[in-house]
């Protein structure tokens, strides 16, 4: 077998097992406060970054974690509310 094949295939179910997994509670607490600080609901905090209820729900309950692409989404949005003074996170949040 190719070893380059076998390499990049357990690297891809490796990340894929990460990215759905169960949270630890870092990222689920991380979406609560955001949602908390800037008084949204969790179907509106959906809107904002353009996904559904039921996975903001799935993120803060901890079932599970984003995808790459949400999360740029959630980080942008994040970014966006920083920059307009309306969200302050402590440093390791950010990271």
């Amino acid at each position: 077998m190719n070893v380059e094949f076998l390499q990049k295939s357990t690297l891809h179910i490796g990340c894929g097992r990460f990215l759905m997994g169960k949270d630890s509670g870092g990222f689920a607490d991380l979406v609560r406060d955001v949602r908390k600080q800037l008084g949204l609901s969790q179907d509106q905090l959906a809107r904002e970054i353009g996904v559904s209820f039921a996975t903001i729900n799935r993120w803060e309950n901890g079932k599970t974690t984003p995808f790459k692409l949400a999360r740029a989404q959630f980080d942008a949005f994040c970014s966006r509310m920083v920059k307009q003074g309306k969200l302050k996170l402590q440093k390791q949040e950010r990271e």
